[in-house]
């Protein structure tokens, strides 16, 4: 992706993805404090975050925590805590990485994008990250989303400092529970047709405009 073409990018591996070490019971709160260490470690002063998916719920805490946090986009995410049902899912997730990691990432990818067959490319390069990925670091992650913070009011509170991205047919992000927030009204809002949970895949051009001019 092409963001911020005059300004400084940082690309931050989170627990249990690319050379990140992750522990057992991390939280999202853990993971956002990992990544003020990389800040501080390169003397940030002040940062937006970019996040996909879980990443939005770092992004979240991160802006919640941290008063260098400026600007946060949520792509493919939301706000919201898991339910009950939602949190148990989490569970099952973790469950069955450990005894079939194979199974669950092959059926689970191509479920992200819309029309999969169009982006088979994609579909592989991340079946074949997430083949990397040690399954309890998977599952780790889940059951972290699970019991991850409601910050919808935080998003609200921020306002025009929140860019929301939300894919018309994402259906682990549904749309219609994102415009039930009430965000629309007081965040940046934009809602790609074409596109379900992969909108920077799916819809890159457009991803790039709305972020650059979110970005300024």
């Amino acid at each position: 992706m092409n963001f911020g073409k005059n300004l400084r990018k940082i690309f931050v591996d989170l627990p249990g993805h690319g050379a990140s070490k992750f522990s057992a019971g991390m939280s999202i709160s853990d993971m956002a404090e990992g990544v003020e260490q990389v800040l501080d470690a390169l003397e940030i002063v002040h940062y937006t975050v970019i996040g996909h998916s879980m990443g939005g719920y770092v992004a979240l805490e991160l802006l919640h925590r941290d008063p260098r946090c400026e600007r946060i986009v949520l792509l493919n995410s939301n706000t919201w805590a898991d339910d009950p049902r939602k949190q148990e899912d989490r569970r099952r997730v973790a469950r069955l990485v450990l005894h079939s990691k194979k199974h669950f990432i092959y059926e689970a990818i191509p479920h992200l994008f819309w029309q999969p067959e169009k982006f088979s490319a994609d579909v592989q390069s991340l079946i074949q990250e997430a083949s990397e990925m040690h399954p309890e670091a998977i599952g780790a992650a889940s059951l972290a989303m699970g019991q991850r913070h409601n910050h919808t009011e935080l998003a609200r509170a921020a306002g025009s400092r929140v860019l929301l991205i939300q894919g018309a047919n994402d259906s682990v992000v549904p749309v219609e529970r994102m415009r039930a927030t009430g965000l629309l009204e007081s965040c940046v809002y934009k809602e790609l047709e074409a596109c379900a949970h992969m909108a920077h895949i799916e819809q890159r051009a457009q991803v790039e405009e709305i972020v650059n001019k979110f970005l300024g």
